[in-house]
């Protein structure tokens, strides 16, 4: 797989964190998680209002999502 846009729930750690720093060699990885980072768009996934506010996000900055891995 190659320059897809991939979303990752859960991405700061353990297999998520695992998944994001694979799949960021060839491809731009948005991860979702509590504590933010690299690329990431801080997001509770239990809250409809911070999933609506990070698909906005990431509407507006990609415009598209190739593949999520919701871990």
């Amino acid at each position: 797989m190659k320059d897809k846009i991939i979303v990752i729930t859960g991405s700061s750690s353990g297999i998520g964190k695992y998944l994001s720093d694979y799949f960021s060699k060839d491809n731009t990885v948005v991860g979702l998680c509590r504590s933010g980072g690299d690329n990431a768009i801080v997001c509770d996934v239990s809250s409809n209002i911070d999933l609506d506010n990070a698909v906005e996000q990431i509407k507006q900055k990609y415009g598209r999502v190739d593949v999520l891995i919701n871990n």
